[in-house]
C-alpha cells in the first residue's frame, strides 16, 4: 500500500484510519520481535511524508544533535517551544492544516527510541567523499576578468548577463546596478525589499522578485515589482505577500496573448508553486499548483508535446521531488511526480536539457544545500542526469559529484558539438576534502571530466548565469560572491571581506 498517495489525496480525512492502521501494524508481535524494529519503523513513519533517509547519509552528530531533535517535534513526540528557532509557533496551526507536520504523539516512546536507535547506531562518524580536487586539471577555456569595483563584504544577490548589460544587485547597499561591459554604472535602483532573487522579462519591462527575508520564516514578505525600462526605470508593486519567493517564470500559460507569473515560493513550511494568471490592467488570478513547501525552481516546458505548456516543478524542504503539472484543456493542471530524493540531498536546482539527441527533454538535477547542518563534503551531491524515456519515466543516468553545487548551466562551451556542464558551489574552498568553487565537466567522448576554473578560491560563489558576453560566438559565465560567516573558516571570510570581490566574469577563449 502506497500511503505517501493516499495522504496526498486527501491528508485530513485519510489521516486517522492511516494511523490506526500503523498502530495495530507497530505493535504485532511479529514486528516487536524483529531485529530490525528501527529499522522497519523508520520506513513506516518517515514515508508518510518524505522518502526514507539513509543512515548513511549523514553523520553521527547530524543526526543527534540536528535531524532527530527536530523531527521528535515534527511528529509531536517532542513539543515545540514558544522559543525554538527551528519552528515559528505562530504558524504551527496552518502547518498541520497542510499536513506538513503530522502528529504521532501517541508513538510509544520505545518505538521512537528505536527509530532514534537505529539511526545513530548505523550512520558514520565522518562521511567520505573522494579527496580527489587537489590534484584536478585546471581548465584553459576561461579567463577570469574582475571588475574595478570594490564591495566590501561581497554580498552579491543576483548576477545576471542582460544583453549588452549586467544586473548586480548588492544586499550590502540595498541596492540594484546596471553596468556597461567596462563596469561602469549605468543607472542604480534603491531595493524596496530584501534580497533581490531573480529578474525575467515581462511585457515592455521586467520584473523583480525580491524575496523578503533571507532569514528562514513563513511571513509573507516577499514581493514583484515591475521595473519600467521604456522611461523611468522605476518600480511599480505588482504582487504582494508572498512567502519567500525564489525563482520566477514569465510565460503565456493560456495563450492569451498576455505574460503570466509562475512563482516558486520557498518559504519554511508554508512555502507554495503559484501561478499568476495575467487578467490584464495590473491584475492576475491565483492559481496554486502545489502547496508543498520549499519550491525552488521551476521550468516551463511542452513536456509532451500536445500544444499546451506544462510546468516542472522542484521542491526541497523535507519532501524533495520533482513533479511535472501537465495541463489540461480547461487551464487547469495534473500533478506527476517523477523524481524523489533522500531528505538530506539539499536540492538546489534543475535544467531541462535534451542531452541524448532523442527529441525527449531529460533533467539535470543538482543539490549542494548544506546549511542545515555543521558544513562538510558530502558524496552524494553534485550534478544528475536523468533520461526521458518518453513514458513519463525519468531514468538516472550519470552522477557527476560536486559538493555544494547552488546553480549550473549546460552548453557546448568548447564548442566541439556536444553538451558541457558548468557549477559554482557555495561552500568553502579549503579543507578535506577539498571543494572546488567553480567547476566545468567537459564532455569528452560521451564522458564528462570534471575541471576547476582559475580563480575559484577568490570567494563563496551562490549565483551564476552565461550569455555571449562579446557576441563572438561562445558562452561567457558570470557569477557572484556572496560572503556570510561560517565556523571554524574566520581565515578565508577575513581574506574575501579584504579583497572585496563582488563578481567574476569568466571569459570563454575559445573564440578570441
Amino acid at each position: 500500500m502506497n500511503f505517501r498517495k493516499i495522504l496526498r489525496k486527501s491528508p485530513l480525512l485519510s489521516f486517522l484510519s492511516l494511523y490506526a492502521f500503523l498502530q495495530i501494524f507497530v505493535m504485532s508481535k511479529d514486528f516487536e520481535t524483529d531485529k530490525g524494529k528501527g529499522k522497519k519503523l523508520a520506513q513506516v513513519y518517515c514515508s508518510t511524508c518524505h522518502k526514507v533517509p539513509l543512515p548513511e547519509e549523514l553523520d553521527k552528530i547530524s543526526w543527534e544533535q540536528y535531524v532527530l531533535p527536530r523531527m521528535k517535534k515534527m511528529m509531536g513526540i517532542d513539543s515545540i517551544t514558544q522559543h525554538d528557532d527551528f519552528f515559528e509557533k505562530r504558524y504551527i496551526s496552518e502547518i498541520k492544516e497542510r499536513g506538513i507536520f503530522l502528529d504521532f504523539s501517541s508513538l510509544p516512546i520505545s518505538s521512537w527510541d528505536a527509530i532514534h536507535d537505529y539511526y545513530i547506531s548505523e550512520a558514520p562518524v565522518t562521511l567520505n567523499p573522494k579527496d580527489d580536487e587537489e590534484s584536478m586539471e585546471l581548465s584553459s577555456l576561461f579567463k577570469p576578468i574582475f571588475p574595478s569595483i570594490y564591495s566590501s563584504p561581497p554580498s552579491t544577490s543576483l548576477i545576471r548577463l542582460d544583453g549588452s548589460h549586467i544586473l548586480w544587485s548588492d544586499i550590502h547597499t540595498q541596492s540594484t546596478y546596471i553596468l556597461d561591459h567596462n563596469f561602469d554604472a549605468i543607472k542604480s535602483i534603491k531595493n524596496p525589499a530584501e534580497g533581490l532573487v531573480d529578474v525575467d522579462h515581462f511585457g515592455k519591462g521586467k520584473i523583480f522578485t525580491f524575496m523578503g527575508s533571507f532569514s528562514p520564516t513563513d511571513d509573507t514578505t516577499g514581493m514583484i515589482y515591475f521595473l519600467d525600462t521604456t522611461s523611468d526605470f522605476k518600480l511599480y508593486p505588482l504582487i504582494y505577500g508572498l512567502r519567500r519567493p525564489v525563482k520566477t517564470q514569465v510565460n503565456d500559460m493560456n495563450q492569451d496573448g498576455k505574460d503570466d507569473i509562475i512563482v516558486a515560493e520557498f518559504g519554511k513550511w508554508l512555502g507554495q508553486l503559484t501561478v499568476f494568471i495575467n487578467q490584464g490592467s495590473g491584475s492576475f488570478k491565483k492559481m496554486i499548483l502545489s502547496k508543498k513547501p520549499g519550491s525552488v525552481s521551476a521550468e516551463v516546458v511542452d513536456l509532451n508535446n500536445d500544444g499546451l505548456l506544462d510546468i516542472i516543478g522542484l521542491f526541497a524542504q523535507g519532501d524533495e521531488h520533482i513533479s511535472v503539472f501537465t495541463q489540461n484543456r480547461d487551464g487547469s493542471f495534473v500533478e506527476n511526480r517523477v523524481l524523489e530524493f533522500s531528505p538530506a540531498f539539499g536540492s538546489t536546482g534543475f535544467v531541462v536539457q535534451d542531452f541524448n539527441h532523442d527529441k525527449y527533454l531529460d533533467i539535470l538535477y543538482y543539490n549542494g544545500d548544506l546549511a542545515d547542518f555543521p558544513i562538510s563534503a558530502k558524496p552524494y551531491q553534485g550534478i544528475w542526469i536523468y533520461l526521458n524515456n518518453g513514458k513519463g519515466k525519468f531514468v538516472k543516468n550519470d552522477f557527476l559529484q560536486a559538493s555544494g553545487v547552488y546553480q549550473a548551466h549546460v552548453a557546448d562551451f568548447d564548442m566541439d558539438g556536444d553538451i558541457d556542464i558548468f557549477c559554482n558551489s557555495f561552500f568553502p574552498n579549503k579543507g578535506k576534502p577539498k571543494v572546488t568553487g567553480l567547476s566545468l565537466f567537459e564532455n569528452i567522448n560521451g564522458k564528462y571530466q570534471k575541471k576547476s576554473l582559475a580563480s575559484e578560491d577568490m570567494g563563496r560563489w551562490l549565483v551564476s548565469d552565461m550569455a555571449d558576453l562579446e557576441g563572438d560566438g561562445d558562452m561567457d559565465i558570470i557569477v557572484g560572491n556572496l560572503i556570510m560567516e561560517l565556523l571554524g573558516h574566520q581565515d578565508l571570510i577575513q581574506a574575501w571581506v579584504m579583497d572585496g570581490l563582488p563578481f567574476m566574469i569568466l571569459k570563454n577563449k575559445t573564440i578570441d
